[in-house]
């Protein structure tokens, strides 16, 4: 919301700057955006995929600040790529919100592929799928929720054996594993 505020003060004080699309269209933008900022102003598919830009002719960085007058060409790639980093490099709060909004749902779809992991591991080893058995590793694992759990399943951040996956359904207290330099503690 306080992205908002500051773009809409940005823009009734008049502090934008035109710059054009190689096909000569204008786009405003406030003073202080970054290439990234023009993809997301052109569409955000464009910004989502954005990998580079060239102003004036000359390839630069996402990160460049751009200036009045400019030409602006967006280099692509053919899968969204948006980071967190993005969140601080972008000036616009349009171009903040369609961030977010695509972390978060990448987020979500890792959890459903750590759920889907999870179930089937429990298939393979003959275990319920139940809602005890997933907060039971849940908790093991020390996350607040199973989708966050899952969604470290799906990061690679929990690897898990049969022992290790039964030891913890059946109550018998192994000591959960949740990454490389733990597991290496634990030896």
């Amino acid at each position: 919301a306080l992205d908002l505020v500051n773009e809409f003060k940005t823009t009734l004080l008049g502090e934008d700057i035109y710059v054009f699309t190689p096909k000569g269209d204008v786009k405003s933008l406030p003073v202080g955006a970054v290439a990234l900022d023009f993809g997301f102003n052109i569409h955000t598919e464009i910004g989502l995929r954005t990998i580079g830009a060239k102003v004036n002719n000359k390839l630069v960085s996402i990160q460049q600040e751009l200036k009045n007058g400019d030409i602006v060409e967006i280099i692509t790639t053919s899968k969204g790529r948006a980071t967190n980093n993005w969140l601080e490099i972008v000036k616009t709060g349009r171009a903040k919100s369609k961030i977010r909004e695509y972390l978060k749902d990448e987020k979500t779809k890792l959890s459903g592929r750590g759920k889907t992991i999870m179930e089937r591991m429990f298939m393979k080893h003959d275990v319920d799928f139940t809602e005890h058995n997933i907060n039971l590793l849940t908790k093991n694992y020390k996350y607040d929720t199973p989708n966050e759990f899952f969604h470290a399943v799906a990061e690679g951040k929990i690897r898990m054996t049969r022992e290790v996956l039964l030891g913890i359904i059946e109550e018998k207290n192994i000591p959960a594993v949740n990454s490389k330099k733990e597991k290496k503690k634990n030896i």
